[in-house]
């Protein structure tokens, strides 16, 4: 955030950590806050390889 702000902005990210997903340079998903890894896999199975 400090680094880049003019991503952060134009993604509207206010808090940190966020995750965002983007699929063809287009976000399609942003998730705001830390997770456990068994719920942050159930909310990225979408798009993740099965093999993860």
């Amino acid at each position: 955030m400090d680094h880049n702000p003019d991503i952060t902005s134009r993604y509207a990210v206010l808090s940190m950590p966020t995750l965002m997903v983007f699929q063809d340079g287009e976000p399609v998903k942003s998730m705001v806050g830390a997770r456990p890894r068994r719920r942050l896999l159930q909310e990225l199975e979408d798009w993740l390889p099965a093999a993860v």
